[in-house]
């Protein structure tokens, strides 16, 4: 399949000489087509993949600014930001996966099969790919986003290889674009299917009933970081007694590593638990 058409009138000279006003993002460039296994023809497509909406449009209205940010703001309205193409690269990512699913000899119902896809490409599983692929230190953002959070947001991450997914699929046409897909998710896609469908929560809370009789509980023990970019450490517990703990940048991300750590403990006998009397 040949390559789609760029729609943007922009040049990919006017682009680069763009983002050559981000020395440390235009340096990693050649590194990320390096990770990705893929090398860019029309490199305004990876700029535009790149290029968050606030590094355009500036902060959001009643922000004061000053003239220079003002002037450099009105400077950058000529260049697309990366939404667009994300929406490409979602619809490219979600074909791939589910593909491959398809294709698997594991005989899976339609519900289960769009369970396990939602697993694979959930927005933390993406930003752990980006920050792999060192996405966050080339991902052209707006001072605000930059100076609001020590690290990137993982939404941003996430929508980020998207558009870089769909980016590619432009520049290199579907075959191209299933081989980096392949390529980024093959540590998850050689798993089987029964260990992709896990929901560790779910999983423990069944086991606690059988043997149990009772839920397990789960507990914030800490919570690290500034509000807007929290890690919090979560403990489970049976019988009163401490079975798992998890750290995520979310409470429910927290609860799966604290599950996950449990059922590991349970299957290896580490703990002697027993049904409480009613």
């Amino acid at each position: 399949m040949q390559s789609l058409p760029v729609q943007s009138n922009l040049t990919s000279q006017r682009w680069q000489e763009h983002w050559q006003s981000y020395p440390r993002e235009f340096a990693g460039l050649e590194r990320l087509e390096s990770l990705l296994g893929y090398t860019f023809i029309q490199r305004s497509l990876l700029f535009e993949a790149l290029t968050h909406r606030s590094a355009v449009c500036g902060p959001k209205p009643g922000v004061s600014q000053s003239a220079a940010e003002q002037k450099n703001r009105e400077k950058n309205q000529a260049f697309p930001w990366n939404e667009r193409i994300e929406f490409l690269g979602d619809a490219v990512l979600d074909l791939v996966v589910s593909s491959f699913l398809w294709l698997r000899s594991e005989q899976f119902s339609e519900g289960k099969l769009s369970r396990i896809r939602a697993n694979l490409v959930n927005e933390a599983r993406l930003a752990e790919i980006a920050r792999l692929l060192g996405l966050a230190e080339v991902l052209v953002v707006g001072k605000s986003v930059r100076n609001s959070a020590p690290q990137i947001p993982e939404a941003l991450l996430a929508d980020a290889l998207e558009a870089l997914l769909g980016a590619v699929y432009v520049d290199g046409g579907f075959e191209r674009a299933k081989e980096v897909v392949e390529g980024l998710f093959s540590p998850y896609l050689c798993r089987s299917l029964e260990e992709l469908d896990a929901d560790y929560k779910t999983s423990l809370q069944e086991w606690a009933q059988e043997h149990l009789g009772e839920k397990p509980q789960y507990l914030v023990e800490e919570e690290l970081g500034p509000p807007h970019a929290k890690e919090f450490s979560i403990g489970v517990y049976c019988n009163n007694t401490s079975i798992g703990h998890g750290k995520g940048l979310s409470k429910k991300q927290a609860e799966q590593a604290a599950a996950f750590t449990a059922l590991q403990e349970i299957a290896r006998g580490a703990f002697n638990l027993k049904r409480s009397i009613p």
